[in-house]
């Protein structure tokens, strides 16, 4: 990870963690020992809103994530 990319996500991270604690009431991690696994992972997040699935993963996980994004995220030109 280049080092604006790094700048931009430990920055952005704060803010999105107060935003979500102030926004979800609860959120449940199903084997929370988990997030602290080492080495590589996928991890599945199940909810309808596919925009919140990458900053709820970010949120929910402490280390950094790189994404995948289904096409409906690239039919308005403004997400692509």
């Amino acid at each position: 990870m280049n080092l604006l990319k790094k700048l931009i996500y430990s920055s952005l991270r704060p803010i999105v963690v107060a935003g979500f604690r102030v926004y979800f009431k609860k959120i449940v991690i199903v084997n929370p020992g988990r997030r602290h696994i080492k080495g590589p992972f996928i991890a599945n997040c199940n909810h309808p809103a596919t925009l919140l699935d990458p900053i709820s993963s970010a949120f929910t996980f402490p280390r950094y994530f790189h994404f995948l994004a289904n096409v409906g995220l690239f039919r308005k030109k403004i997400w692509a």
